[in-house]
């Protein structure tokens, strides 16, 4: 399995934790921009065209979640599935500790972490987790 599938994935996770109150705020999606930029502009991973590549994965599956307004369980059920199908991908610790960054920002980005959006984090974060 490539590390594509991990980034769609995740691009996906930051819509559910942005939609996960009922509403997508305005400061979720700019957060969210400015993150995935901000990623892209380290100069390690400007450098790294495939590490460009897996940011840009990320930011289209989040947009396309946003366009079909997606409903964020649907997603956590498919990343569930992701999990379990893939206990064996390797993530780097980097990696995983950018991913729940990334969710954590996107969280409080609007009104503050929500107990909802704090329930997902811990979830979610057991799960990245787990990922090798």
């Amino acid at each position: 399995m490539s590390h594509r599938k991990f980034y769609e994935q995740l691009g996906q996770l930051v819509y559910a934790v942005a939609a996960i109150d009922g509403t997508i705020q305005e400061a979720e999606i700019n957060r969210v921009n400015t993150m995935f930029r901000e990623w892209l502009m380290r100069p390690q991973d400007a450098e790294n065209s495939e590490a460009a590549a897996e940011v840009l994965i990320a930011k289209i599956a989040f947009k396309n979640m946003l366009e079909k307004n997606a409903k964020p369980h649907e997603i956590l059920s498919s990343f569930d599935n992701f999990v379990k199908e893939n206990k064996g991908v390797r993530i780097s610790e980097e990696t995983k500790k950018r991913s729940l960054h990334l969710l954590k920002d996107t969280a409080v980005a609007a009104r503050g972490l929500q107990p909802v959006e704090l329930d997902l984090l811990k979830k979610l974060a057991v799960k990245i987790t787990t990922l090798k």
